[in-house]
């Protein structure tokens, strides 16, 4: 099984103030066990990934995510909407790229 890439750092480091000292004293883990995440030298915890990601002010799938690889417009706007707004976006995406299913 490929091993899923957690990019850590490049979320950490768009805040030049977030060390790996402060983002692992804020997520309750050791500065080590932080660094080879980080690197991808040890697995990164599924049960770390909510406390980083709360850290980090972003979602958890962002964490799957190069953070300097830029987003399409589309998934922008559907990442602003309200529950009920996505909901009829995804089925709108849906029914345009099935029109049959419709």
């Amino acid at each position: 099984m490929k091993r899923k890439v957690v990019y850590i750092r490049e979320w950490r480091q768009r805040d030049p103030t977030l060390t790996v000292a402060r983002l692992a004293a804020r997520i309750g883990t050791s500065e080590g066990n932080l660094s080879r995440w980080e690197t991808q030298e040890h697995k990164t915890p599924y049960e770390a990934l909510p406390a980083i990601a709360e850290a980090l002010g972003i979602e958890i799938d962002d964490l799957f995510r190069d953070p300097n690889r830029p987003e399409s417009r589309a998934l922008q706007f559907i990442r602003q909407m309200n529950p009920d707004a996505k909901e009829q976006a995804v089925r709108l995406l849906e029914a345009l790229v099935n029109p049959k299913a419709a």
